[in-house]
């Protein structure tokens, strides 16, 4: 989980990572210092019927350490090859846990939108999210809405660390 946030001493927006999850126990804290332990499973599944699009079904969940439901994440949507889009983009990240700990991303990737509110574009077969942590309740209260979701079906990441 980020938020962005202005870091106190450039005046930079950043992103300030305030919590995550981890499967490995080595990785916990984390190089933010703000993961926990947990079960993490992911599925990913892809059937081509043209040449162009494919229906997509990607699953996420993650289980505390007690085996409850953390967060889960489903969505099944039409990808299409052709609707694709290429950026570059750099992410400064801090952790809010210590500011001092700030990590530069600069990614090359592809963006396929399944979902724009804005945009009139609505490829999403089916979708499920929940988080359940105690500390996201008042923003996770079944009232939020939906405007969009983009998948990126490949990327490529430097990372930098300060």
């Amino acid at each position: 989980m980020a938020a962005p946030s202005k870091h106190a001493q450039t005046g930079q927006t950043v992103a300030a990572v305030l919590d995550g999850f981890a499967s490995n126990p080595a990785f916990v804290p984390g190089p933010y210092k703000v993961f926990r332990a947990a079960t993490v499973r992911m599925e990913h599944t892809v059937k081509i019927q043209e040449v162009d699009a494919g229906h997509v079904t990607d699953v996420w969940e993650v289980r505390d350490a007690a085996g409850a439901a953390v967060m889960e994440f489903r969505l099944r949507s039409l990808r299409k090859v052709g609707a694709r889009t290429r950026a570059k983009g750099e992410l400064n990240a801090v952790s809010a846990k210590d500011p001092a700990i700030w990590r530069i991303y600069k990614d090359d990737f592809a963006t396929d939108v399944v979902k724009s509110v804005p945009e009139g574009i609505d490829r999403v077969q089916a979708f499920t999210f929940r988080l359940t942590a105690p500390e996201y309740g008042k923003l996770f209260d079944g009232s939020e809405k939906l405007i969009g979701i983009s998948v990126a079906p490949w990327y490529v990441r430097q990372v930098f660390a300060r």
